[in-house]
């Protein structure tokens, strides 16, 4: 066996100070390099099939005009926007694909599922709630005070009443 010395890479990182962050606007960062790989991502992710190259530039310049019309704060709202951003173009190529014409039920049937199904695969649509059985300490405190998220009964139906 033959050992190879491979030494670490070293990565020098800009002090915050120094980092230009002339896109920020785009991911919430101060770190430009953060900014374009992330804003190139969200292109990757669209898909580009049937477009010449005006639509192609068109489609690419509305992804990031949409990144930069929600405003992200930092870092992971900016993850989160170009998250959201992929989910919703694959969402909407679902369906497209589910309104062909020339095509069987079953293949309608499964494309509008999966235009269903995306926005579920990160929670984007469900506020954090404990579950029903569990429940929170807060909520057990609230429930004599107003009725239960879950049941609208007064009384903290968690714990059996």
């Amino acid at each position: 066996m033959t050992k190879t010395n491979k030494r670490p890479s070293i990565i020098r990182m800009p002090p915050a100070g120094e980092q230009r962050g002339d896109l920020r606007s785009i991911s919430g960062s101060d770190n430009d390099d953060f900014s374009t790989i992330l804003g190139n991502q969200v292109i990757q992710a669209l898909w580009r099939e049937p477009c010449d190259s005006d639509e192609l530039t068109q489609l690419m310049q509305a992804a990031l005009a949409a990144m930069i019309g929600m405003k992200p704060r930092d870092e992971l709202e900016g993850m989160l926007i170009a998250q959201l951003i992929a989910i919703h173009n694959a969402a909407m190529e679902c369906y497209r694909r589910a309104m062909i014409g020339e095509q069987t039920f079953e293949a309608r049937r499964e494309n509008l599922n999966q235009a269903q199904a995306l926005p579920n695969l990160r929670g984007f649509d469900r506020s954090p709630r404990p579950s029903p059985r569990q429940g929170s300490a807060a909520h057990h405190r609230r429930a004599r005070q107003r009725p239960c998220w879950w049941t609208g009964d007064r009384r903290c139906c968690h714990r059996g009443g």
